[in-house]
């Protein structure tokens, strides 16, 4: 016998899954991005003056997450600005390290009033311009800055060895273990699959509209064997969003495709296949009532610019402290865990 659906589903033609705080746990990715700081900061190799043990610092994660992040504080600020990328995350909480000389100062910045998100990236921007001397052009998102940020995480999550066989370089830092066997689901396995399972038996389309690149999208999708209940054709990454702005010259007309853009749900509902132009110009057509499921800000914000429903799911940084904003938002649906569309789990 099939598992039981919520009601509110026979609505809807396709549900388009966020994966961090949805399906998959955000706290390796957190610890990545504070040892990522950490070392960029303080390694001689990057902005800092002392050698670098990565051994010691992966030892030390703990209170190398505490102080970076301050207790985790500049993590939900961001995010509630509507930023939901651990490489943005990165980028912008170091920009305020190297000016203000200490992570506290950084998080009393993002206490201003008026903070959006490009607001946030351009002050990111001019903060390493300034504490660096390089031409602002290197220091927006997307420039060498930025993507020296992106190669040091992704020397975490991979390791050393296995980041110079992915990107035909070598790790700046030699010697960092691998970080990805870290990966754990948010949810029991067999609840999200019977989930899975009942959705695509229903008749439901399933795709997923991810911060992560396709690497780090593809691991769970593999190694806990739910790849087959989802659309190849609407498995959408972070992977998308840089060729995109790449092939499209957006970082020069200064156009963000992440999240809260609504890319990434448009681009999951249309198909991997579909031109990125047509996109951005709006020459489209969604013939699917679409429900898009997050956990942050920047997921209802990207879902409601594409003109989709949206449930949240109080399993994110805020857990149960996210419904008053999600409320505030129009949240059409809000629930404790995305295994809770399952009448019976």
């Amino acid at each position: 016998m099939s598992a039981k659906l919520k009601g509110f589903l026979k609505y809807y033609d396709m549900v388009l899954f966020d994966m961090d705080g949805v399906m998959t746990s955000e706290q390796n990715y957190w610890d990545i991005a504070a040892l990522t700081v950490w070392e960029l900061a303080n390694s001689w190799r990057y902005y800092g003056d002392t050698d670098f043990d990565p051994d010691a610092a992966l030892r030390d994660v703990a209170q190398i997450r505490i102080t970076v992040f301050c207790r985790d504080k500049v993590i939900y600020r961001i995010k509630d600005i509507g930023i939901n990328n651990n490489w943005d995350l990165a980028y912008i909480t170091l920009a305020m390290r190297l000016k203000y000389g200490n992570f506290e100062e950084g998080y009393r910045y993002l206490q201003s009033p008026g903070l959006d998100v490009d607001t946030l990236y351009a002050h990111a921007a001019a903060l390493f311009a300034e504490t660096t001397g390089r031409p602002e052009a290197d220091c927006c998102r997307d420039g060498p800055v930025w993507t020296a940020c992106m190669h040091c995480f992704q020397a975490w999550y991979l390791g050393s060895g296995d980041f110079s066989g992915q990107f035909g370089m070598p790790a700046v830092q030699p010697g960092k273990p691998s970080m990805r066997s870290r990966e754990v689901p948010l949810l029991d396995n067999g609840q999200l699959r019977t989930l899975l399972a009942a959705l695509r038996d229903a008749g439901l389309i399933l795709g997923v509209a991810t911060g992560r690149p396709d690497l780090e999208m593809n691991i769970p999708l593999d190694l806990w064997d739910i790849r087959p209940y989802f659309d190849q054709n609407r498995l959408v990454s972070y992977t998308c969003v840089m060729e995109a702005e790449r092939r499209l010259c957006l970082p020069e007309a200064g156009i963000a495709l992440p999240k809260p853009h609504p890319y990434l749900f448009l681009k999951a509902a249309l198909g991997r296949d579909f031109p990125d132009k047509k996109i951005l110009d709006g020459d489209y057509e969604i013939p699917y009532r679409v429900l898009a499921v997050g956990d942050a800000g920047a997921d209802i914000l990207s879902a409601h610019a594409a003109g989709f429903e949206f449930l949240a799911v109080l399993t994110g940084a805020l857990g149960e402290k996210s419904r008053p904003y999600f409320e505030a938002q129009g949240a059409e649906y809000i629930l404790g865990k995305v295994t809770d569309l399952l009448e019976d789990v």
